[in-house]
């Protein structure tokens, strides 16, 4: 299973969906497309894949799931009951 699948697994499990906003971004997937935001994370992160929380970069290449979820906490992300 890739990271963004257990990532995002983990985070629907226990936060209540667009609480907040999170994005997975690998520049090397011919998918992203190269608007202004990755444009702008291409000039700022030194490595990839990125998770930004809220349009802030919390996580760059190696992906440490407590890092990311205690950013998702302090951004007000709403957990599920």
């Amino acid at each position: 299973m890739e990271i963004y699948e257990l990532l995002f697994q983990r985070i629907s499990r226990d936060y209540v969906e667009k609480s907040v906003i999170i994005s997975y971004i690998n520049i090397d997937d011919p998918q992203v497309k190269e608007d202004a935001r990755v444009v702008d994370i291409r000039k700022h992160a030194a490595f990839f894949p990125v998770v930004t929380v809220n349009n802030a970069i919390v996580a760059e290449g190696t992906v440490d799931f407590g890092k990311i979820i205690q950013h998702i906490d302090m951004a007000g992300a709403l957990k599920k009951s």
